[in-house]
């Protein structure tokens, strides 16, 4: 839009008029976005500015930029603390396995001694394919007990914080009928809980379990019906171990992992 001009209005209406004021000023033109050739031109905000730029006289994109490095900073941060704290955990693990590990090899070298000295009898224990923290026992029954002349074979497994705590024992022997064995062969017993000590060994604990064999606890029941047949009819327990002890002599290991793969897991204790 043109500023008024006299001559240009003259020459249509032929009288002129002077202006009042000479030196008022103009009214500025307004320009969507500015004018590069008029500095004194009014500029309005462009229909996509952000308000909070209008607002604050502030380039969004300035704010977000100046965010961004802390944010950054403070993830990779967090990132680093996480992948450490993993490390060291991993560490750990790999540490206390070894110190398991160790102890194992330790305890399989002092049972291989006393077996060969002859100070330890009846009991025999070995690592499944080298595996330290799975093993096969085997005890005898005791002398002068109705569990006389049997082997009774077991699955030892341990965890990388042996020996602070027991391994997992159970009887894979079938039908093991004993009022502290539960009819899935695990076995109730305090040496395997609250009255372990680290300084048992293999060779301790085994030594433990054929122990109890013949001393039971009827008390502390893991299967009922043993218990009260043991406490009600002692002859008829007697005459029921003697044939478990000679049914035991026909099974081995193999067969009781065919029979495992076939039947499933006994449950937990």
């Amino acid at each position: 839009m043109d500023a008024l001009h006299p001559q240009r209005l003259g020459a249509t209406t032929g009288a002129v008029a002077p202006p009042t004021n000479p030196t008022a000023a103009q009214p500025q033109p307004l320009h969507p976005e500015g004018a590069a050739g008029n500095p004194n031109a009014t500029h309005l905000p462009h229909r996509d500015t952000p308000v909070a730029v209008i607002a604050e006289g502030v380039p969004a994109a300035t704010t977000v930029e100046e965010r961004q490095p802390e944010e950054v900073n403070q993830a990779a941060r967090q990132s680093r603390n996480h992948e450490g704290a993993a490390r060291m955990g991993g560490t750990q693990k790999l540490r206390d396995h070894q110190t398991a590990q160790r102890r194992l090899m330790q305890d399989y070298r002092q049972l291989q001694k006393n077996l060969a000295e002859g100070s330890s009898f009846g009991i025999m224990a070995t690592p499944v394919d080298n595996n330290f923290f799975h093993w096969h026992a085997v005890i005898s029954g005791p002398c002068d007990t109705p569990w006389e002349g049997g082997l009774f074979k077991l699955d030892m497994l341990f965890g990388d914080d042996y020996p602070f705590t027991p391994p997992m024992v159970r009887f894979r022997t079938k039908n093991i009928f004993h009022p502290n064995v539960y009819v899935d062969g695990n076995i109730c017993m305090d040496t395997m809980k609250s009255n372990w000590q680290a300084s048992l060994n293999i060779e301790a604990l085994l030594i433990s379990i054929q122990s109890l064999l013949c001393d039971p606890n009827p008390n502390s029941a893991a299967n009922g019906a043993a218990a009260r047949l043991l406490t009600e009819n002692r002859s008829a327990y007697d005459e029921k171990i003697r044939s478990l002890a000679e049914e035991s002599l026909n099974q081995t290991f193999s067969d009781m992992d065919d029979e495992e793969d076939d039947d499933g897991e006994g449950s937990e204790h």
